[in-house]
């Protein structure tokens, strides 16, 4: 397509006697210069080309690189979505080990300061001369549980 911003020289030229530029009107300079470009209105320049479905040649849908480059395109988005499902997996299964550690660590934790819990308080009932009921109702005023 010509740009329609250069005039050729033919748009000004001038007859004997006549001082005619073949422009008529001030959408002539731009759009419809006779002999030159194109003639129709400033919308049809505007949409030239859309929706006719021109396309350059070798390409649009066939045994060409365009098509080949699609493919490819497909097989590396299914390869993708593939890669990311498995890394879901892996990720669901490295929790669930972290989370049995953590309920296992957390048990462990627990029943050490019972035990501690237990040896201080039967202590200090005894260096104190408590009963065994004293001891006994304060190790179950303060043992801890999982809550599980």
């Amino acid at each position: 397509m010509a740009n329609p911003f250069i005039l050729p020289m033919s748009a000004f030229s001038v007859g004997p006697g006549s001082m005619s530029t073949g422009i008529s009107s001030p959408q002539d300079l731009m759009f419809g210069v006779p002999g030159y470009g194109n003639s129709g209105s400033m919308d049809e320049m505007m949409l030239d080309g859309v929706g006719k479905g021109v396309a350059a040649p070798g390409s649009g849908f066939g045994a060409n690189l365009d098509t080949a480059k699609l493919a490819l395109s497909g097989l590396g988005t299914i390869g993708n979505l593939w890669a990311a499902f498995q890394a879901q997996k892996l990720a669901k299964k490295q929790f669930d080990f972290t989370k049995r550690i953590t309920e296992t660590n957390l048990a462990n934790q627990v029943q050490s300061y019972n035990t501690t819990l237990e040896d201080r308080g039967r202590s200090r009932a005894f260096a104190e001369g408590q009963s065994a009921a004293d001891a006994q109702s304060y190790i179950d005023k303060n043992r801890l549980t999982t809550g599980g």
